[in-house]
């Protein structure tokens, strides 16, 4: 008998949730009225505004259960659309709120750590407050963004030179800016300079060897290329240069990448001038 009534109090509550239409009709307009006279239907209808239905609730599974779906605009403010941290699921948060903080619960020692204030100031240190416009601005406004500017390549052979090079090049690219000259780099002249030093160093290289003068090897290297010359009575022999593999790079430590560099250079003259 009990659930037959709550059933019934559910339909009752359902159906005052419902919008009823607006009814308009006043007696007397547009027939008469007194005892014994009915009104028209057709009139009564037509003078009902029907409201928009909402839509449907959602099914009640439970018997026992009325369930309200009018929720609290106001409310909705405040509820929280992120976990805070260090919380991954809303398990946890629930869990961590049910705990129970109060003397009567909790240790002192413990009720100390957990009640203790982040922020501790001196006392008569005065606060400013927080300034909304400040906040809603920082959000608000958008931040130009920073371009990133192309890194030049470094010519091989300048070892911690990349500020000084590119200075240089500005430097060139400036002038020949203000000059109004053709920029061409590297120019002829400079093509035949470089091609006729090579055949130089190739004819002394061929110079023939004297017995008894002490040969004299001179090593330079950088932290990714090495080159030695073999030279006797100031006059070059042989010379040779040659870039890093991977694998020597990566045994090159990171302070004294230059030392060791040079070591790789004395022993690569070892090996190819032993016959020397």
């Amino acid at each position: 008998m009990f659930g037959n009534r709550f059933l019934g109090e559910e339909k009752r509550a359902a159906e005052d949730k419902r919008p009823k239409g607006l009814n308009l009709f006043l007696p007397g307009w547009g027939s008469w009225v007194g005892k014994g006279i009915k009104q028209s239907k057709s009139k009564k209808r037509r003078f009902l505004i029907k409201l928009p239905e909402e839509p449907a609730p959602k099914k009640n599974t439970l018997g026992n259960v009325i369930i309200n779906e009018d929720g609290d605009k106001k409310a909705s403010a405040y509820q929280v659309k992120q976990l805070p941290f260090p919380f991954s699921n809303v398990t946890q948060f629930e869990r961590h709120i049910q705990q129970p903080v109060s003397h009567t619960w909790v240790p002192p020692s413990s009720l100390r750590n957990l009640t203790a204030p982040k922020t501790v100031t001196k006392a008569g240190k005065i606060i400013e407050p927080i300034d909304a416009e400040d906040v809603v601005l920082e959000k608000t406004t958008k931040k130009p963004r920073q371009q990133k500017k192309k890194k030049e390549k470094v010519p091989v052979g300048v070892t911690n030179g990349a500020a000084s090079f590119q200075r240089s090049i500005d430097n060139i690219i400036y002038k020949s800016k203000v000059s109004k000259v053709e920029f061409n780099f590297p120019s002829q002249k400079t093509v035949n300079t470089l091609e006729s030093l090579k055949v130089d160093v190739v004819d002394i290289s061929l110079a023939a060897i004297e017995e008894g003068t002490p040969f004299r090897v001179e090593t330079d290297a950088t932290d990714f290329i090495i080159g030695a010359t073999l030279s006797q009575a100031e006059r070059s022999i042989a010379f040779f240069f040659r870039t890093l593999n991977k694998s020597e790079e990566i045994t090159l430590p990171s302070k004294r990448s230059l030392c060791y560099s040079r070591f790789f250079a004395l022993l690569e003259t070892l090996f190819n001038w032993k016959v020397f």
